[in-house]
């Protein structure tokens, strides 16, 4: 929207507020005076209806029917049609409760014609006793407004006792008709000048929204004109204050940009030979990163190859060394005295841990090339299979093992058995005084399984929590908890491999929570002429 129609929409809106709050508030006014009035003349009307029978001491007779001649109420109903005549009201009469009915005492004719002396009937029962009720309950004065089969109007009605504490009611009514009409032809000279209002409102607008709207556009030209290259000699010269300034600075802004139009060029000319440049550059280091990425991959595969090779070669003399150390051991265990007895156990210890140390390096330089072979794999099977393998380690600890129900998803089974193994052993291995209790659980998100293991043990400080999945890292000696230090390194290399993500969430003795995630679509297959072996159980790295 432009400026111009934004200053005419404001403007519009203010005078049309302004002008309905001004009719709002004469119009409330008025009726309120109109009111004012008719209520004052209504409670004068209501006190003269008492007097004109003759004041309280009419009532005071009121006993029965046969109390008052007909001759004299005929005349009280006449003296009470000339008052209504003469004071332009539409009905005067006086009520009284008698046996619990609201009965009239005097009237006016209740027809619109006054002088037709059709006036209700003495001692008759009232046909709207409602109106009455709030009136004789409270014996206090009350004005109402009224609308039923007799018209619409306003009505007064002052209650009060003859000399035997009998209530009565003096009522005196006028139609408002003539209200609303004046009420009317006072709402439509408040909208004619509305109207006007709003008419010169709209003109002045119109005429403010040129004034600011006219500079601004030629300003807007000139702008253009400056974004284009050219000078801008648009500029507005008239306007208020604010707006030649403006002008003025635009026009200095102006002259800056051609001045310096030409030194931006020969800028632009040398920063794009400059990236050129700097591009075939770029180009170059790419060439020296694949390069040097391509030879680091190549060495990683000879390393990792040479570690496998030298593992595997290694395993043939420790096996050897540890036959012949058991030999030794059962054929002279006996003739042995105590100090050479505990060096051959420290032999045989030795080999055992190294033969362990070997086949976890094996396993560790297995795990980044060999394919993972996902297919559906039922985990309660897979826990089962790792829990019977557990067993000794499990009624040693007395520890007990809870699962949620566990899902079948894509995996490799013998790495998801070497993954649950490992994780339990750690979590019965590393236990405080408490016997331990492991819970596993699986919960399926929009792209993966996260799998959790919850225990009860020594729990891990969050300063350790990332340094215990890293090759040969260990919180504690191998004399308080044995291990090579690669259990988790492994868990976490294959968890990699099959798309996931590890953790732990732990405080030092609050126990620890392992979480691992699997993708819900297994990994691309691999092809590699080496087979998939399980990680080795009961590993850790802490």
């Amino acid at each position: 929207m432009s400026t111009r129609n934004q200053v005419l929409l404001v403007v519009g809106l203010m005078v049309m507020v302004t002008s309905i709050a001004l009719i709002a508030v004469n119009y409330s006014a008025q009726r309120e005076a109109f009111l004012k009035a008719v209520d004052d003349k209504l409670l004068v009307a209501a006190h003269l209806a008492g007097e004109i029978p003759g004041g309280p001491a009419y009532f005071d007779r009121l006993e029965d029917r046969d109390s008052i001649p007909p001759e004299e109420y005929s005349a009280l109903v006449e003296r009470n049609n000339r008052a209504c005549l003469a004071l332009g009201l539409q009905y005067l009469w006086s009520c009284m409760v008698v046996d619990g009915r609201i009965v009239f005492t005097t009237s006016t004719s209740p027809g619109h014609d006054l002088r037709t002396q059709e006036h209700a009937g003495f001692f008759e029962a009232h046909r709207d006793p409602a109106s009455f009720r709030q009136v004789f309950n409270t014996m206090q004065t009350d004005l109402s407004s009224f609308h039923n089969e007799w018209g619409s109007g306003r009505m007064a009605l002052v209650p009060r006792l003859d000399s035997r504490g009998r209530p009565y009611c003096l009522g005196a009514s006028v139609s408002t008709a003539w209200i609303q009409e004046r009420l009317r032809q006072t709402l439509l000279r408040s909208a004619t000048m509305g109207g006007i209002l709003l008419v010169i409102g709209l003109g002045a607008g119109l005429f403010l929204a040129d004034s600011i709207s006219r500079p601004l556009i030629r300003l807007t030209q000139a702008a253009d004109d400056i974004a284009r290259g050219e000078p801008g000699d648009s500029l507005p010269e008239t306007g208020s204050l604010e707006m030649r300034s403006l002008a003025r600075s635009v026009a200095t802004m102006s002259r800056a940009i051609q001045q310096n139009y030409a030194a931006l060029r020969r800028e632009i000319q040398e920063r794009t030979s400059a990236q050129a440049e700097l591009q075939q550059h770029r180009d170059r280091l790419e060439e020296l990163v694949q390069a040097r990425t391509t030879a680091l991959e190549r060495s990683n595969r000879d390393l990792e190859q040479y570690a496998a090779m030298a593992s595997h070669d290694l395993q043939q003399p420790l096996r050897a060394a540890g036959g012949f150390a058991r030999i030794l051991s059962m054929r002279l265990k006996e003739k042995l005295d105590p100090e050479n007895r505990d060096l051959l156990e420290r032999i045989l210890k030795a080999v055992t841990r190294m033969q362990q140390l070997v086949g976890n390096l094996l396993a560790w330089s297995r795990a980044a090339s060999a394919p993972c072979q996902a297919r559906p794999t039922d985990c309660e099977e897979v826990l089962a299979g790792v829990l019977d393998d557990l067993r000794p380690m499990l009624e040693e600890a007395s520890a007990r093992i809870t699962h949620d129900p566990l899902p079948t998803i894509p995996a490799d089974p013998d790495h998801l058995a070497g993954l649950l193994g490992n994780l339990l052993g750690n979590a019965v291995k590393f236990r405080g005084q408490a016997s331990p209790h492991v819970h596993i659980r699986a919960e399926e998100h929009e792209s993966e399984w996260l799998f959790s293991i919850q225990d009860n043990g020594i729990g891990i400080a969050p300063e350790f929590q990332e340094r215990i999945f890293k090759p040969f890292k260990r919180l504690h000696s191998r004399k308080r908890f044995a291990g090579s230090g690669l259990g988790l390194a492994l868990c976490r290399r294959m968890v990699e491999r099959a798309g996931g993500r590890i953790w732990v969430e732990s405080e030092e003795g609050k126990g620890a929570v392992f979480r691992f995630t699997l993708p819900r679509q297994g990994p691309e297959q691999e092809t590699s002429s080496e087979s998939t072996e399980a990680l080795p159980a009961s590993e850790t790295n802490h």
